[in-house]
């Protein structure tokens, strides 16, 4: 039985840095995933799947409290509704969106859970979106698949094989 390795998640200081490896990580699962990887804003478009059905929105937090991220989450809310107005610029995106995830440099407890189910799903559910969110543990179940980007991020590595279409997003 393979043990379950955990990350320094501290070693990730820079919201750009969580960003790239959180769309390595997606992109490892699905390579027709489109991964804007630009910084700044986005209304909380950082990855989409090829149907453009579901949303990934990558937000790193000093703190890794999930608190944090959920706090972020609600000010974001009224850009993700604008979004889905035929009359802005990203609804080309959202008008197919059904599932949004939150992807985070995250711990949570069962307080944290609470308020998400109590906050963030009925306000995406308005909008006729699932929200989840995948945070540190399912970060490392990730990593744990995919050995060579837990190299390069947490181990100092290089990844000197990476993804074809990888290596032209980082070259835009």
């Amino acid at each position: 039985r393979k043990e379950k390795v955990m990350h320094n998640w501290r070693q990730i200081s820079d919201g750009g840095v969580f960003e790239s490896l959180v769309g390595a990580l997606l992109y490892a699962e699905n390579p027709e995933m489109i991964c804007f990887g630009r910084p700044g804003p986005d209304h909380g478009l950082d990855m989409i799947t090829p149907d453009r059905k579901h949303v990934y929105q990558a937000k790193h937090h000093v703190d890794e409290k999930m608190r944090s991220a959920l706090d972020s989450c609600n000010k974001d809310l009224k850009k993700f509704k604008e979004s889905l107005d035929p009359s802005h610029k990203n609804y080309k995106w959202w008008k197919d969106v059904n599932q949004w995830t939150l992807v985070g440099n995250f711990l949570k407890n069962s307080e944290d859970l609470e308020k998400w189910e109590a906050e963030i799903v009925p306000a995406f559910r308005k909008m006729g979106i699932k929200a989840d969110f995948l945070g540190e543990e399912e970060l490392n179940v990730k990593l744990d698949r995919n050995p060579e980007i837990a190299q390069s991020y947490f181990k100092g590595g290089i990844r000197t094989l990476i993804y074809p279409r990888e290596t032209y997003l980082h070259l835009l």
